[in-house]
């Protein structure tokens, strides 16, 4: 291979065809393929949360669904999965728990070793990641642009005993082709620019790549041993790097080697992948083994007077909580890697369709079958967006009109030169900079999804509301990045800043919510401050719409033998 073969492999520019080099696709697979919402409806099977499958105990489990997932991804023309997720769960706050496999380093690495070797055996590549210590999303990428990542504090004992074992693993037992640093800094150090770190699993020659933005300087990355897809690693930063003497034809060598490997490992040199990414890949047998997962994972914590499983002599059961406005939504949503569902709005938007989809509701009445009375109530709307809160409840903070004042800043963080005016419907949605700034909005890092980076400006709602009705009041806050909702001086919501959606410029697939007691006609205060740098909608639940859905719930219990409740924290 000349300089260029070798620049062009590990940049990921043109290769040279002569040499038979197979070309890398890859995709997210905690859950199932992810595909960024491209995948034609009901293309890929999702499967229950990684977390379920840990919690299975069952590695011959989980090396059935690496099966799946590797010939689903070998079928759509895959030849690498970002998965499996081996962080360690320290926090109940961390958002990507679902995705990994709990909080045992043991069992952990188990079921991803198993998870890997199978994955492998499909010719895909397995990637497994976060490494190292990417435990929680505040602060994650060190955004916005000049700020640094999250710096995990943590004894070399703690690193050896809990925090690398998974990834050691499943890279020596499972066999994983690669591994993906992590965007935080340990103990002082970038993950992806910290050769002692990237040095540990390099015994069995996986190459490395970095997760977005987790490499400020990209020459310093791949010297460190973050071998390919380095942002900023341009065919022409690197070739000027190696002809400037400040990497050299060995470490180049090196990445190249690793990257080989894996791929002749995998099989990828022997067999042609024909797949393509418009086929449908889900069978039978994989929709069998997600339900699989789903009951073995299954924890059951009580069971008092021996209710479960359900008598036959049961002739009426309630079921509370299934949101009936999109069932789907309720259960097949998860955000990052891990988004698989059917027939999305656009990428990371909201699930649309019930496509392949059994609901609590039609699985418990096919199973209970005709001579069960089945009551079913909502309960309530559940987590989703909530009506707009209307203008006529809403009285600015300044001047007159109906709505709230919304005071506009050109940074995520509420600073710089403001502008005002008055908003009388909290459902917004700003491309690139609000028209009230005139464009003086700061842009956030660049990315591989964001070029030109996402667009920051932060943005703060004031004024009162006048509640019509006197009762519990659910709120939710539909966001593009974080917010605060402050309602008669009490914080009801507050989300953070959301760096994934600011760095992205992702919507957020789910709103925060919280609820409040008001009085009919006794005006309270109330304030939104959102760095949203998109979108942002404020909704509500009156009691009015509320109590109505309390009293079905109660109601349909009530004529029941048995209720089986749905409920959320």
């Amino acid at each position: 291979m000349t300089q260029a073969d070798k620049v062009g492999l590990v940049t990921g520019g043109p290769l040279n065809a002569a040499l038979g080099i197979p070309v890398l696709v890859g995709d997210d697979g905690p859950a199932g393929l992810r595909s960024l919402g491209t995948f034609p409806s009901g293309s890929v099977t999702a499967s229950p949360s990684a977390e379920t499958l840990a919690a299975s105990f069952d590695t011959t489990l989980a090396s059935k669904y690496g099966t799946a997932l590797g010939q689903e991804a070998w079928g759509k023309g895959i030849g690498q999965v970002f998965a499996p997720v081996v962080n360690i769960v320290r926090t109940p706050y961390w958002g990507r728990q679902g995705e990994t496999f709990g909080e045992d380093p043991y069992l952990s690495g188990e079921i991803a070793a198993s998870e890997t070797a199978a994955l492998e055996s499909q010719h895909v590549i397995a990637t497994v990641k976060h490494f190292a210590t990417n435990n929680q999303e505040t602060n994650r990428f060190g955004t916005p642009t000049g700020s640094n990542a999250i710096n995990t504090v943590v004894s070399q004992r703690a690193l050896q005993e809990i925090y690398y074992p998974p990834f050691e693993t499943a890279v020596t037992k499972g066999g994983a082709g690669s591994v993906m640093c992590a965007t935080n800094r340990i103990n002082g150090q970038y993950s992806c620019q910290d050769p002692p770190l990237l040095s540990t699993l390099k015994g069995a020659n996986a190459f490395v790549i970095p997760d977005p933005l987790a490499a400020p300087d990209p020459v310093v990355a791949f010297n460190a041993g973050t071998d390919t897809a380095v942002p900023g690693l341009t065919a022409a930063v690197l070739t000027a790097a190696l002809n400037g003497g400040t990497v050299s034809t060995s470490r180049l060598n090196q990445a190249v080697l690793r990257i080989l490997a894996a791929k002749f490992a995998a099989g990828q040199f022997d067999v042609a992948n024909t797949g393509s990414l418009t086929a449908n890949v889900s069978t039978a047998a994989h929709l069998t083994l997600a339900s699989q997962e789903s009951e073995e994972g299954s924890v059951l914590l009580q069971n008092r007077a021996s209710l479960l499983p359900i008598s036959a002599a049961a002739k009426s059961i309630a079921i509370i909580g299934e949101p009936g406005t999109n069932p789907t939504q309720a259960q097949l949503e998860s955000g990052g890697s891990a988004y698989v569902c059917p027939n999305p709005v656009a990428p990371y938007g909201l699930c649309t369709s019930n496509a392949g989809v059994i609901t609590p509701l039609a699985g418990i009445t096919t199973r209970a079958g005709a001579s069960v009375t089945i009551n079913a109530a909502e309960g309530s709307l559940g987590d989703v967006p909530l009506t707009t809160i209307p203008a006529s409840a809403l009285t600015p903070s300044s001047g007159s009109g109906s709505g709230l004042t919304g005071t506009y800043y050109p940074t995520y963080n509420f600073t710089g030169a403001s502008a005002a005016e008055l908003d009388s419907n909290l459902d917004i949605t700003v491309n690139g900079c609000p028209a009230v700034l005139s464009g003086t909005c700061v842009q956030g890092p660049p990315n591989y999804e964001e070029p030109t980076g996402a667009t920051e400006w932060s943005a703060r709602w004031a004024g009162t509301l006048t509640p019509p009705d006197t009762g519990n009041y659910v709120f939710s806050v539909l966001q593009s990045g974080g917010a605060k909702l402050i309602v008669g001086g009490k914080t009801i919501i507050s989300s953070g800043y959301n760096e994934n959606n600011a760095a992205f410029g992702l919507g957020a697939p789910t709103p925060a919510t919280g609820v409040v007691h008001l009085r009919a006609g006794h005006p309270v205060s109330i304030q939104l401050d959102s760095n949203p740098g998109g979108s942002i909608q404020l909704g509500w639940e009156p009691p009015s719409q509320s109590q109505p859905m309390i009293q079905q719930a109660v109601a349909a219990a009530t004529k029941s033998k048995i209720a089986v409740v749905f409920v959320n924290q």
